[in-house]
């Protein structure tokens, strides 16, 4: 006869165990174990042996990942921890430890298995109060973004869509490599207000994930938006209207007004390629 936890269970004669389960043993909690041999009669019968005191680890419970800061709870009987991220080697934690500063440096899947690792309990003396063994585990899986392709501008800034992206951030990055927010986005479109100062202006957008299953990409590629200048020099030079030639400029707007006795009488607008001025 086995007792567990006040529980009798009959075994076979031939059968000097009986198989750790769920429904005989707690998990997470101390177990008492001990057994008596059974005679065919009954007054013969054995006293039942010292107790045996053991846990088995409960789960690993309540493993989340909040923007960079993986945390579980306590496992009772747990001696140490061990933390493993995809392929990598794992890394042991005090059992004090309930958290793990984690960096996601390339974008796509990290899994995350904590695994709880038992010893056994003893007292100041070094006497066995409780034995402890199995292990158990969890394991979580967060997202790294990519970042946004195709960013370009055109009359306004465009991109492709980032799976699983709850929003996005454009910034402009400043000569001295500050960056300005410059807003936070669901679509995947940006309108520059055309209120900036002439020059090149610097931009990059990223995707935003929850912080929980999926986290930030990095930026996109820089993009740069030249603000031209006015033209200069707008001058006439033996019949031919000219000006100072821009770098930048893809095209020129020509506009000319007629007047006559103080009214106009006709506009009219050409485009000449940038290699003409």
């Amino acid at each position: 006869i086995v007792n567990v936890n006040g529980e009798e269970y009959i075994t076979s004669p031939e059968k000097n165990f009986i198989a750790l389960s769920e429904e005989k043993f707690g998990k997470g909690v101390q177990n008492e174990v001990k057994v008596k041999a059974i005679s065919q009669i009954d007054d013969y019968n054995s006293d039942y042996s010292e107790t045996y005191n053991f846990l088995v680890l409960d789960d690993v419970k309540n493993l989340s990942h909040n923007n960079g800061k993986v945390t579980w709870d306590s496992v009772v009987g747990a001696t140490s921890y061990q933390y493993k991220v995809n392929v990598q080697s794992p890394i042991i934690l005090t059992k004090e430890t309930l958290e793990y500063t984690q960096t996601f440096d390339q974008k796509g899947e990290y899994e995350i298995e904590v695994t709880a690792i038992a010893s056994d309990i003893v007292d100041e003396d070094g006497n066995i109060l409780c034995h402890c063994f199995g292990s158990s585990s969890a394991k979580l899986v967060v997202t790294k973004l990519s970042a946004p392709e195709n960013f370009q501008y055109k009359n306004l800034f465009t991109w492709d869509a980032v799976h699983d992206a709850d929003s996005y951030e454009i910034y402009e990055v400043k000569d001295d490599n500050t960056e300005v927010l410059l807003g936070e986005l669901k679509n995947i479109s940006y309108k520059l207000s055309r209120d900036i100062a002439v020059g090149a202006h610097r931009y990059k957008v990223r995707a935003i994930g929850n912080g929980k299953t999926t986290i930030t990409s990095d930026f996109s590629a820089l993009k740069t938006v030249n603000k031209l200048a006015t033209p200069t020099g707008l001058r006439v030079e033996d019949g031919v209207i000219t000006w100072d030639k821009d770098p930048n400029a893809v095209t020129y707007q020509i506009s000319f007004s007629g007047y006559y006795d103080g009214q106009k009488y006709f506009d009219e607008f050409y485009e000449e390629s940038r290699d003409k001025n």
